[in-house]
């Protein structure tokens, strides 16, 4: 009777210990080849003139820009139905890499300039991520929401 109730119990541990799908998206996966729209970005502490929800500071204009990234590790950058400056390109391009652990995202422009993005949720449809800048001695953490469009 002890044997049977080892092996049902190894064999239960067994199958719910291979229950993870093979077929899960990687973050890779989740990340690319979608049109990504900011939906959100706030900042800590709260800016003097505008507070802290930076997102309602933005033009219309600047509100439907689309960042797509491949798998290849390239980045273009759209600027949507509406543009801002009439004369500026329609798409640029840049790059985009994970750190080794896949937690910090970071995004390089057609400028060269680049932003790291440390990760706090992802799915197949929403990133949620935060970066952190230094003004004026001041550290202000952002915290950024993009949403597949």
């Amino acid at each position: 009777m002890k044997k049977i109730l080892v092996l049902l119990s190894l064999g239960s541990s067994l199958l719910f210990s291979s229950c993870k799908k093979d077929d899960d998206p990687s973050k890779t996966e989740m990340l690319t080849n979608k049109n990504w729209v900011m939906t959100a970005l706030t900042v800590d502490p709260e800016y003097p003139v505008y507070g802290s929800n930076l997102y309602n500071q933005f033009k219309a204009c600047e509100k439907d820009n689309i960042t797509k990234l491949s798998a290849d590790g390239k980045a273009t950058f759209d600027e949507g139905d509406t543009k801002c400056l009439a004369s500026a390109p329609q798409t640029t391009t840049g790059s985009w890499s994970f750190n080794t652990t896949e937690t910090i995202l970071s995004i390089t422009d057609s400028k060269s300039a680049t932003q790291s993005y440390t990760i706090k949720s992802l799915t197949s449809s929403k990133m949620v991520a935060t970066y952190v800048e230094e003004l004026g001695g001041i550290n202000y953490t952002y915290e950024l929401t993009i949403e597949v469009k």
